[in-house]
């Protein structure tokens, strides 16, 4: 038992070293495992008349010495977890007789080598991603690792399987919530965080100058050429149905990648329903009317397509799209499956099947990420700011619902918000490519033109009243760690303050983490940052600290701000956030989906 919302279970299984050939046929035996549409491990634990986890994944664990299989599974219902993990060893047991199709293991050999053209886009993402299996295996094995893939077929998976999983050996973890005040659950060892603070604080790391002994030498730097400025083509047009399109067009990648914006998000959900966005977007890849969702999976995976709906859950803070202001769709391939890649992404975004099956297995799941982010003090901390800051509008609205809102949505609700959210008038949709401008243009004309005007007219959100004094909000957890959001309303994006707004919320956000984090110790996570939306902004700073930090925490950021109003920065913190600023945005737009 431990202090957490939800139940986990882990298997950690024997598995091929790297160095044996079997090794590449479970690299993609986690492929179908952890395939949402055609797992029988996911179908098991999911299907039926009770749907029994809320996450299911594999990877294999490799180390220089050996491997391991783990499989993960997330669960609200901790009573069952005995009858799922027989659920598990059936399903690991049975195939060695029942392996992948050749058809699926073609889809998942496309989208791995897909996934290596879209990686190494972000040069800064991929190097430390790709670092440790080539630290363990080494180059040699590193770059003969996709073409290893591509050798493998199902019988050499039915094999592997027959080894390693009949009979099934393993080593199980459970992890279930406390059922009470008095059960003891499981503390882990070692220091607290104040502890670890402290040590480093009086034993600081030591640094290493990389450049000392090497005859190191920057690249040489020269200006662009006119020639090289226009290097990107853009094409602009309002189709007939009112659907906002632009295409950017650029030899420097291979991918072909397109982004649908849903306007005026938490203004367009209807009051009682909040969260309905969310589950929309969960639902465009649950399939179409014209196709269900594991052929949709299995048409997708054919072209190695990568499909963006909503952020990712297990990734801490990774939030950036899940905003009010607007819903996001993003869909990757690569420009020679652009004709089947328009067809495909077309067909889900103007006709998903809201199916009634699936409809309940995505509640089920919102669900249980709604109980697991109850435990999360930065995501209430969060919620409770702009439920204060926004009060009586739009965005006082939790974007992610509650467990009322969500278990009230029909399928007569979905559908209604889909025409709504995803109208043409409603829409705007960007493409990065490499390919003719004005040619990709026609091919998004022939499949987006067909859906039908709404007759819907786009909800703006309102400006709030400013404030009258300091208004406070209070959520007690039974947390160790506190999260403290501060801010206030900020002019608009048009306002001409607003690229000084920015660099300020940036020379603050340093400020902050110098003599908070750093000085202080207070901080494991601070800063600073500004939003400016069509008719108004706002500013944020908010900081993760000890529960005895609290006065010391927010006495800080209020001090700082204070400060920064009798102290201007100097010349030096000026270009180091303006720096700060073009590095963050150039660092996001190295990858087409994200121009």
């Amino acid at each position: 038992a431990a202090k957490t919302k939800s139940s986990y279970i882990n298997y950690s299984i024997e598995a091929p070293r790297y160095t044996d050939s079997a090794y590449f046929a479970m690299a993609l035996l986690q492929d179908y495992l952890s395939d949402e549409e055609n797992s029988p491990l996911i179908r098991a634990l999911t299907s039926g008349g009770e749907m029994l986890a809320t996450s299911v994944s594999a990877y294999i664990d490799t180390k220089e010495e050996f491997s391991r299989f783990v499989i993960e599974i997330i669960t609200e219902k901790p009573e069952k977890a005995d009858s799922m993990m027989v659920l598990t060893d059936a399903v690991l047991e049975s195939l060695g007789d029942n392996p992948p199709s050749e058809e699926l293991l073609n889809g998942y050999k496309v989208s791995r080598r897909c996934e290596e053209i879209y990686m190494s886009e972000k040069l800064h993402y991929y190097g430390f991603t790709v670092a440790p299996l080539m630290a363990i295996t080494g180059w040699d094995f590193f770059r003969q690792f996709q073409n290893r893939i591509d050798s493998v077929t199902a019988a050499e998976i039915a094999a592997a399987c027959q080894k390693y999983f009949t009979p099934i050996n393993y080593v199980a973890t459970v992890v279930t919530p406390a059922s009470s005040d008095t059960e003891a659950v499981y503390q882990a060892a070692g220091p607290t965080d104040e502890e670890l603070l402290a040590h480093f604080r009086a034993n600081p790391p030591q640094i290493h100058d990389l450049n000392l002994g090497k005859k190191f030498k920057m690249p040489e730097v020269r200006a662009l050429s006119e020639e090289e400025k226009r290097y990107a083509r853009y094409a602009r047009q309002i189709f007939d149905n009112g659907l906002t399109v632009i295409v950017k067009s650029n030899p420097d990648s291979r991918v072909f990648a397109l982004n649908v914006i849903g306007k005026n998000r938490s203004a367009t959900e209807p009051e009682g329903k909040e969260g309905i966005t969310d589950f929309v977007n969960r639902l465009i890849e649950k399939g179409t009317t014209s196709r269900n969702a594991e052929q949709l999976s299995q048409e997708l995976a054919t072209i190695g397509a990568k499909v963006t709906l909503y952020d990712n859950p297990w990734i801490p803070y990774d939030d950036r799209y899940t905003t009010r202001q607007f819903s996001f769709m993003k869909f990757e391939t690569i420009d020679e499956f652009t004709v089947k890649g328009i067809e495909l992404f077309s067909d889900m975004i103007a006709h998903p099947a809201f199916d009634s099956a699936e409809v309940e297995k995505v509640r089920a799941e919102i669900m249980g990420l709604l109980g697991r982010n109850s435990g999360s003090t930065y995501k209430i901390a969060r919620d409770k700011f702009y439920a204060t800051l926004f009060s009586g509008t739009a965005y006082g609205r939790n974007i992610e619902g509650s467990p009322m809102s969500i278990g009230s949505i029909t399928i007569d609700d979905l559908k209604a918000h889909h025409r709504r959210i995803y109208s043409p008038e409603n829409m705007i949709i960007t493409v990065g490519t490499n390919d003719d401008p004005q040619k990709v243009m026609s091919l998004l004309k022939i499949s987006f033109e067909r859906i039908p005007k709404s007759g819907f007219t786009p909800i703006e959100a309102t400006r709030p009243a400013n404030p009258s004094g300091i208004k406070t909000a209070h959520h007690k957890m039974e947390k160790e760690q506190i999260y403290i959001y501060l801010g206030n309303l900020l002019p608009s994006a048009k306002s001409p303050d607003a690229a000084a707004l920015d660099v300020t919320a940036s020379v603050l956000s340093e400020r902050l983490q110098k003599v908070l984090r750093e000085e202080q110790g207070l901080a494991y996570s601070v800063g600073a940052g500004v939003t400016l939306d069509r008719n108004f902004g706002w500013f944020i700073c908010s900081i993760g600290t000890g529960a005895a930090n609290f006065a010391r925490a927010r006495d800080g950021i209020i001090a700082e701000i204070e400060k920064l109003k009798t102290e201007m920065p100097s010349k030096e913190e000026v270009e180091e956030a303006i720096n700060s600023i073009w590095g963050s945005n150039l660092t996001a737009n190295l990858s087409r989906i994200n121009q």
